[in-house]
C-alpha cells in the first residue's frame, strides 16, 4: 500500500494488496464494505439469526446465547439445550428425540424410548407415556393402588367399566366392585366365594396372611378398601404396626412400645420416651418438622432447633444457630474473634477483640482499613511523603527513591543518586550546608565547596 501508512504491512487475503487499501481483504468477491465476514471468505454471505455477522465469523450463529462450539444445535436457537436422549443433538433439531430409532413425526412417545410403539387403548399415545393405558379413565397409578387391570378396562370381566364401578363394595365383603363379579357368601364371612378359600369356614384366611377374612373385612369397612383386603396380603396388607396379628382396631398399642395409643405421640412408631421437641403433640419419631420452624427434618439444617432462614455461613450443612463453629476455622464460636469470617490465626493487630479479618479497622487509628495506607499501624495523619499510597510509618521507603529508609542520606527527600558532597551522612538536597563550611547553602557564595570566611574579590556574589 505505497500511499496508505500501513507499517504491519497485514494482507489477509495474500494477494499483494495490504488490507488498509484492499477493497475485498478475504478475496471472496463481496466487497468489504457489504461484506458480513470481512476477514473471512464467505461469497454466499450466509447469516442464519440475521444479526449482520455471517455464519463464517459469526461465534453464535442461532443468536441464543450459546457459542457454536457448546450448540448442541448450532442453527437453530435453543438456549435450554435440551437434549433428552443424550445423543448431543439437541431436542428442537433431533428428528429422534428419545433415540427409539422411531422419527418423532411417527412417534407416540417422542420424548420416551419405545420402539415397539405398544398402545393399548389405540388413543395415539404409547403405554410408556400413557397415565391410562387401557382408557378406561383410571389412570395407571390409581389402578395399581386399586388392585385393577391398568391394561384392561374391565378388571372382574362383568362386562362394567372400572371407573363405573369404582371403588364401592355394594355387598360389603371388603373387595371392591371393580374387582368382585359375584355376590353369593356361603359361609357368612363377609368375603364373597368368588374369592374365599372356605366357603363353608367362616374363620378361613383367603390370603393366608394370618388374619381371618372375617377380620380383614370389617378393617377394611373401617379404613377403606384401598389399604386393607382379604384376598391379597402383599397389594392390600392388613393395618397391623406393631405385626402382632392383631388388627389395629382390636389393638390398643398399635405399634407395641407400651405406650397405649390413647396417650401415644406416634401411634403407630414405637417411642417408649415420647420425645416431643417441639410440644407440638407429634413425637419426635412421627414428626416431619421436630422443631416446628415450617422447614421439614429432612430439608432442616438444625432439625432440633427452630430456624426457618436456615443460615449456614460455613456451608456445612449445619446452621448457624446449632453449630459450635458458625465459620469452620477450627476455634469454637464461644472463642472466636470473627466467629462468621474463618480465621484460624485469630490475628487480632489492635487487640480490640475482633480479629483482623473481621475488623474494618485493625490498627484502632480511626480509619478504616479500606481508606487506611498502613491498615495494620496506627498512622492517623496518613502522611505519605512520595505519594505512593503508602504511610510513612509502614514505607520502607518513604520518598519513593527506591533505597530503603535505612540505607537513604535522605529519608524524606528524592535524592536517588545520593549525593553527599561534604560527605556527613546527609545528602544534599535534605542538606541545609552542603560543603559543611558553617555558612548555610542560602547565604553560601560557594554552596558545593568549603570557604567559611567568604571571601569575594571581585565581588561578583
Amino acid at each position: 500500500c505505497r500511499t496508505t501508512f500501513n507499517p504491519d504491512q497485514l494482507d489477509t487475503d495474500g494477494d499483494g494488496i495490504g488490507n488498509v487499501c484492499d477493497d475485498d481483504d478475504d478475496n471472496d468477491g463481496v466487497l468489504d464494505l457489504d461484506d458480513n465476514c470481512i476477514l473471512t471468505p464467505n461469497p454466499d454471505q450466509l447469516d442464519t439469526d440475521n444479526d449482520g455477522i455471517g455464519d463464517a465469523c459469526d461465534p453464535d450463529d442461532d443468536n441464543d446465547g450459546v457459542i457454536d462450539s457448546d450448540d448442541n444445535c448450532p442453527l437453530t436457537p435453543n438456549e435450554d439445550q435440551l437434549d433428552t436422549d443424550n445423543d448431543g443433538i439437541g431436542d428442537i433439531c433431533d428428528d429422534d428425540d428419545d433415540n427409539d430409532e422411531v422419527l418423532d413425526i411417527d412417534d407416540n412417545c417422542p420424548l420416551t424410548p419405545n420402539t415397539d410403539q405398544l398402545d393399548t387403548d389405540s388413543d395415539g399415545i404409547g403405554n410408556v407415556c400413557d397415565d391410562d393405558d387401557d382408557g378406561d379413565l383410571l389412570s395407571d397409578d390409581e389402578e395399581i393402588t386399586n388392585g385393577t387391570n391398568p391394561l384392561d378396562p374391565d378388571s372382574d370381566g362383568d362386562g362394567k367399566n372400572d371407573y363405573v364401578e369404582g371403588l364401592e363394595d355394594l355387598d360389603g365383603d371388603g373387595i371392591i366392585d371393580a374387582l368382585d363379579s359375584e355376590t353369593f357368601d356361603t359361609d357368612g364371612d363377609g368375603l364373597n366365594d368368588e374369592y374365599d378359600i372356605g366357603n363353608e369356614d367362616y374363620y378361613s384366611d383367603s390370603d393366608g396372611d394370618g388374619y381371618k377374612d372375617w377380620e380383614e373385612v370389617e378393617d377394611g369397612i373401617r379404613v377403606g378398601a384401598d389399604i386393607v383386603s382379604p384376598i391379597n396380603s402383599n397389594l392390600f396388607p392388613p393395618i397391623d404396626s406393631d405385626s402382632d396379628f392383631l388388627c389395629e382396631f382390636h389393638d390398643n398399642d398399635d405399634d407395641n412400645d407400651t405406650i397405649l395409643d390413647i396417650d401415644d405421640n406416634c401411634r403407630i412408631i414405637p417411642n417408649t420416651g415420647q420425645l416431643d421437641t417441639d410440644n407440638d403433640g407429634l413425637g419426635d419419631v412421627c414428626d416431619e418438622d421436630d422443631d416446628n420452624d415450617g422447614v421439614l427434618d429432612i430439608d432442616d439444617n438444625c432439625p432440633l432447633t427452630p430456624n426457618s432462614d436456615q443460615l449456614d455461613t460455613d456451608l456445612d450443612g449445619l446452621g448457624d444457630i446449632c453449630d459450635e463453629d458458625d465459620d469452620n476455622d477450627g476455634v469454637l464460636d464461644v472463642d472466636d474473634n470473627c466467629p462468621l469470617i474463618p480465621n484460624a490465626d485469630q490475628l487480632d493487630t489492635d487487640n480490640d477483640g475482633i480479629g483482623d479479618a473481621c475488623d474494618d479497622d485493625d490498627d484502632n487509628d480511626g480509619i478504616l482499613d479500606i481508606d487506611d495506607n498502613c491498615p495494620i499501624i496506627p498512622n492517623p495523619d496518613q502522611l505519605d511523603t512520595d505519594n505512593d499510597g503508602i504511610g510513612d510509618v509502614c514505607d520502607d521507603d518513604s520518598d519513593g527513591d527506591n533505597l530503603i529508609d535505612d540505607l537513604d542520606n535522605c529519608v524524606f527527600s528524592y535524592n536517588p543518586d545520593q549525593l553527599d558532597t561534604d560527605g556527613d551522612g546527609i545528602g544534599d538536597v535534605c542538606d541545609t550546608d552542603d560543603d559543611n563550611d558553617g555558612v548555610l547553602d542560602i547565604d553560601d557564595n560557594c554552596p558545593l565547596t568549603p570557604n567559611p570566611d567568604q571571601l569575594d574579590t571581585d565581588g561578583d556574589g
